[in-house]
């Protein structure tokens, strides 16, 4: 039988917006997602977005994920606690570094576009001169 997936949704203020952020545990690697939705979401909001746009949510390339999650059962004092925890921890490292890492393709990709776009311009530009040169000897 295949390992479990983990999944977890966080919502928090980073100044000047509210972002979400999507954890994602598969086969030992963490996977994550951010969102930033601006003004404070309601449950609702936070609701509908999960359910209508959770597909389209575009995760960073997977990390290796130390420890494993275990399901057990958990005195509901200590769980309440645990919960208060990790409401307290905003986001986890490995996450930040998901994220960066993501971030960081993105830029590397959006440069490369960059510059194909560019040389491609010149070279229009350089057989536009080409042609221009051609006509203005054809003239003479």
């Amino acid at each position: 039988m295949g390992e479990a997936v983990v999944c977890v949704f966080t919502v928090f203020f980073e100044d000047p917006f509210w972002v979400g952020v999507s954890e994602r545990v598969c086969d030992g690697r963490l996977e994550t997602a951010r969102i930033v939705f601006g003004a404070e979401p309601t449950e609702p909001e936070i609701r509908d977005f999960l359910v209508n746009h959770w597909a389209n949510l575009r995760y960073s390339s997977p990390v290796a994920q130390e420890g494993t999650f275990v399901r057990s059962t958990v005195n509901p004092k200590r769980a309440l606690r645990l919960v208060r925890r990790q409401l307290s921890d905003t986001i986890s490292t490995k996450s930040q570094q998901a994220l960066q890492n993501q971030r960081e393709e993105l830029a590397e990709v959006r440069k490369r576009c960059a510059q194909d776009q560019r040389q491609e311009i010149e070279r229009q530009r350089f057989l536009e001169r080409q042609e221009k040169k051609k006509q203005k000897k054809r003239g003479h």
